[in-house]
């Protein structure tokens, strides 16, 4: 090894690893690709390794690279944890809230009306819950802990299993009154359906393989805007039970096998983390609570 190695050089070439190439990697790192590459030759310069290998078409990882990518896992942990010791020696003064990521609706309908049961717990810690459809970064801190519908892969991860979210097609009382939407008829109607903003998520593939979409009179990325219409009777949506419960909507006599896990995920680092364990547990309870439909 000819000199000491830059740690800063270290995130950077974890970053091009993890993102599959240098100009997607710079972006969202907030850089130039000429310094991220620039932190790349030094890195392999101070380890006298070939890491990656470059082409228009992006990086290829050298033997020599993914081994240098596994050793920084240790490495990443140690930091991170030194970054949370010292965020925690700084909340001593003013202490910071337990930050939550979720989609608008686990929020609105399963947290929100239950945050009483966390006020009335003993030094219950200040919480934001944080409305985010994209995975929010834990190592970052960009929340403390996530509601997600995947279970992360991630070492650094701890997921646990909230519950079990099932949908159905559901209408309102006027849209029955109107339509009576049938098994037979249902061709025929009139659909409220996520668009694939998200990707080809289990909602968007089932609707479009049961050929709902081409009867679609609104796609939206809102389940909340969704939801709204279809209160008004202007067509079948697709929604969670615990949601269209909650909004009195009446499920249509149609099979439905869309059944995702609902998972809990934090930082290893914030494990034992007193106040994170009092939202944990109050997030558990409310979760399962709210699926129960009590």
């Amino acid at each position: 090894m000819r000199s000491a190695v830059d740690w800063n050089n270290v995130k950077a070439f974890v970053a091009v690893v993890r993102a599959g190439s240098i100009s997607e990697a710079a972006r969202s790192a907030g850089m130039s690709i000429a310094t991220l590459s620039r932190r790349i030759d030094q890195l392999e310069h101070a380890t006298s390794l070939k890491l990656l290998l470059r082409s228009s078409s992006g990086v290829t990882v050298t033997q020599e690279g993914a081994s240098f990518y596994r050793a920084t896992h240790d490495a990443q942990i140690a930091m991170d944890t030194v970054q949370r010791v010292a965020r925690s020696l700084q909340a001593r003064e003013a202490e910071l809230p337990v930050r939550v990521s979720a989609t608008e609706t686990v929020i609105t309908t399963l947290l929100a009306p239950r945050l009483a049961a966390l006020k009335s717990l003993e030094h219950a810690p200040r919480i934001d819950l944080l409305v985010s459809y994209e995975n929010a970064d834990l190592s970052k801190r960009e929340a403390d802990m996530a509601i997600r519908l995947a279970e992360p892969v991630q070492e650094t991860l701890v997921a646990r299993k909230l519950g079990t979210i099932h949908s159905q097609l559901y209408a309102s009382n006027d849209y029955f009154a109107r339509r009576n939407p049938t098994t037979a008829t249902l061709k025929q109607q009139e659909y409220l359906l996520l668009d694939d903003r998200y990707g080809d998520i289990p909602e968007v593939v089932w609707a479009r393989e049961q050929g709902f979409t081409a009867r679609a009179l609104m796609l939206s990325s809102s389940t909340l805007a969704l939801l709204e219409a279809a209160k008004r009777g202007q067509g079948i949506g697709l929604f969670p039970e615990y949601l269209a419960r909650c909004h009195g909507l009446i499920r249509v006599d149609y099979p439905v096998s869309l059944v995702r896990p609902l998972w809990m995920v934090f930082h290893k680092s914030a494990r034992n983390d007193p106040r994170i364990k009092q939202v944990r547990t109050w997030v558990a309870s409310s979760v399962k609570a709210g699926l129960a439909g009590e």
